[in-house]
């Protein structure tokens, strides 16, 4: 049996072809209906909520190509533990990451969420700066986000920041078997001896806290959290360390020594993991946010009752800073916790 094809069956077959090419194609580029086609699971939800941005260049979700908007921007800053940050009194500048000149400053985080006044263009980047009363952070090389639908009021963002901790300091030195936990104290080296070795002990008693590290680009410092031993008051210079080293949590470790007018400092960098608490959920410490340091004075030379001996943790600060300026807290260094101690006979 042999099949007969004339023109108008054969131009009705034409037809229904290309009909058909046309319908798989369609299908195929359809969101809706590719997936069921080729197995592929698409990220939830073909229309994304009013939040969602762009993550490397790729729309998290939805048929749409990258868009880029001029908005303003929403920032949300959260803390490491859930949660937001940011009170009345913190404040958010923003610089320009290239020229590092302030686009918009002055702003308030007071709930944890910020909208900028000034309006921003997706695919720029910028350098953020927030601050509080116990620290700095910058967020470098921060990118308003582009977004998969036109209409989205603002760009979103959202940064992290470590909840501060809490920390004690506790002094003890040799031969005395109560430390000292208050915030002043006397060290008699009469009866007490001319070669003391005293041991700094800083506790964070706040789980899940800590302090962050991060680098200012206008002045180019490595901001860390810093300890310094500072010898002042009449007669500071008749004081000398008799170890050139300190003991930190049983390493050798090399202050930096620097000296004024006024005062002998030694100080030491911390490591965010000495002053870092992580507990989990189920109690177990992770970290447990404890440092430990010695050193030994030599105050034989000592004949006055005017020398103090002032021990200081800051943060955001560092070792530059203190040769520098002569002080962890003279720019933007704070102090985040003291201990004074007055050398006497």
């Amino acid at each position: 049996m042999s099949l007969r094809i004339n023109k108008k069956n054969n131009a009705l077959f034409t037809v229904v072809v290309v009909l058909s090419l046309a319908v798989t194609i369609a299908l195929a580029w359809n969101p809706y209906i590719a997936p069921a086609l080729s197995g592929f699971q698409p990220l939830a939800g073909v229309i994304p909520p009013e939040d969602e941005i762009i993550v490397s260049g790729q729309c998290q979700s939805g048929p749409n190509a990258p868009i880029a908007l001029d908005k303003a921007w929403k920032l949300t800053l959260k803390k490491n533990t859930g949660g937001n940050i940011g009170t009345s009194t913190d404040t958010i500048v923003i610089y320009e990451s290239d020229s590092l000149a302030v686009f918009e400053d002055n702003l308030d985080p007071a709930s944890g969420v910020v909208t900028t006044g000034s309006v921003y263009k997706s695919g720029d980047t910028y350098d953020i700066l927030y601050n509080n009363s116990n620290t700095q952070h910058w967020f470098r090389g921060i990118e308003v986000p582009f977004h998969c639908v036109d209409t989205d009021s603002n760009h979103y963002s959202q940064v992290t920041s470590y909840a501060i901790g809490t920390y004690v300091i506790t002094l003890t030195y040799s031969g005395n078997t109560t430390a000292m936990e208050t915030a002043t104290g006397t060290y008699n080296y009469t009866s007490q001896g001319t070669t003391p070795t005293f041991t700094v002990r800083v506790d964070n008693t706040a789980d899940n806290t800590g302090i962050i590290s991060s680098k200012n680009p206008i002045t180019g410092r490595d901001y860390k959290p810093v300890l310094q031993i500072i010898l002042n008051g009449t007669g500071f210079d008749t004081v000398t360390m008799k170890s050139a080293q300190f003991n930190q949590d049983g390493s050798l470790v090399t202050p930096q020594y620097t000296q004024t007018v006024t005062k002998r400092i030694w100080s030491i960098e911390l490591s965010e993991d000495n002053l870092s608490r992580e507990v989990r959920a189920d109690g177990t410490v992770v970290q447990v946010g404890t440092t430990s340091i010695s050193y030994q004075l030599n105050l034989a030379g000592v004949s006055v009752d005017t020398v103090d001996m002032f021990i200081q943790l800051a943060g955001h600060s560092s070792n530059s800073e203190i040769n520098d300026f002569g002080t962890a807290t003279a720019n933007d260094g704070v102090s985040l916790k003291e201990h004074l101690i007055n050398i006497k006979s």
